[in-house]
């Protein structure tokens, strides 16, 4: 299937950390049907030590808030407020929080099937935050990655909140969902943790000894700045990919 790659001004032309992709094709919203729509998130990244000796076991992700906008845009620019000549219907939203676990790549995370309106979306909003579980793995973090550097057990976590928003109506390709079965999902590509023009995770240190290299905004094994480092990447590669 024609793949197209939207990619803004702000993002890292390096690396991608947030994709979306959905059916796509130039209907207009002119029905009251709805198609049963999976939402969803995946995680891309190598699997094994072949690639920059680094491995990656496990990878969750907080979020909360999904929003998807239907394109309710009038003759006279109203939004979602109904109007003349077609049926308006609201805004997709899911609450949450769901925690993602994206550990294993390319298999996708269902975070829920819904009814959704036949016709042209607008924009997917979501937000990445921190988990408020205190039993919960991911409590007081928003993100969590644990692996290996060359065989040294790592952990990274972060705790930044971040609003995450998609135009499709910028990209100049509406996304239009049509039929039962199709697909909204997520992809979370930590290709740049293997890509050492990116970033370079051999230079982590395990500066207490304890055996585990500690990535954290408060580790106490001096990977504070490599924390933000990553951190700032995260937040930076928004892309969006329409397969």
């Amino acid at each position: 299937m024609k793949k197209i790659i939207f990619k803004p001004l702000f993002i890292l032309a390096l690396s991608t950390f947030v994709l979306v992709s959905c059916s796509k094709d130039d209907s207009s919203n002119s029905t009251d049907e709805t198609a049963s729509t999976l939402v969803g998130a995946k995680a891309t990244f190598v699997s094994g030590r072949a690639f920059s000796d680094i491995e990656v076991t496990k990878f969750l992700v907080n979020v909360e808030d999904f929003e998807l906008e239907f394109d309710n845009d009038d003759d006279f620019g109203d939004d979602d407020d109904g109007g003349i000549g077609g049926n308006y219907f609201s805004d997709i939203e899911l609450e949450g929080p769901f925690v993602l676990d994206l550990s294993e790549p390319n298999l996708v995370f269902p975070i829920a099937t819904i009814d959704v309106p036949v016709g042209q979306y607008e924009e997917l909003e979501f937000d990445i935050t921190r988990n408020k579980e205190p039993n919960n793995e991911l409590f007081q973090r928003s993100i969590l990655i644990e692996g290996t550097i060359n065989g040294t057990p790592f952990v990274f976590w972060h705790n930044f909140e971040e609003d995450v928003e998609i135009e499709f109506e910028d990209t100049n390709l509406p996304i239009n969902i049509e039929n039962d079965g199709e697909n909204l999902i997520i992809n979370f590509d930590l290709t740049f943790l293997f890509n050492t023009n990116v970033i370079n995770l051999s230079g982590a240190t395990d500066n207490n000894g304890d055996g585990i290299i500690e990535i954290s905004p408060t580790d106490q094994d001096g990977n504070n700045a490599l924390a933000n480092q990553i951190k700032e990447i995260m937040k930076d590669a928004i892309d969006l990919l329409d397969d």
